[in-house]
Order: structure tokens, then C-alpha cells, then sequence
């Protein structure tokens, strides 16, 4: 992975500390059959998910430019 992407990668997670607790626990809640109980359970789960996301949003950005 490029430097580049990696540094994109860290901008979209900066954006995304102000999502409110309200807001997070929603999407966990929506994501997992057991909310953030299950994200807690399969860490290594939920770390592929964010990941993955995080590509996703990448891509998304990288379209709107």
C-alpha cells in the first residue's frame, strides 16, 4: 500500500471524530447482529469491517473529485 493511501486513509478517520456516540453506536448497532457487544467479541472482525469501510470511503472520495 502507498504511502498516499495511507495518508488518505488517516484523513478520513480524522473526519470521522466528530460522529457523535449516538451515531456510532447506530451504525454498530445496524453492522452486527449483537451491536458493539459483538464488535467487542471479534475484534479482529470488526477491524476487516472498518478497514474495508475506510477503502470504500476512499474510493468514494476519490470519485467525487
Amino acid at each position: 500500500m502507498s504511502i498516499n493511501k495511507i495518508v488518505k486513509m488517516i484523513k478520513i478517520l480524522w473526519k470521522m471524530r466528530s460522529w457523535s456516540s449516538e451515531y456510532l453506536f447506530w451504525r454498530l448497532e445496524t453492522a452486527y447482529p449483537g451491536g458493539w457487544r459483538y464488535a467487542i467479541k471479534h475484534p479482529f472482525r470488526t477491524f476487516n469491517d472498518i478497514w474495508n469501510y475506510l477503502i470504500w470511503c476512499e474510493k468514494m472520495d476519490s470519485l467525487n473529485r
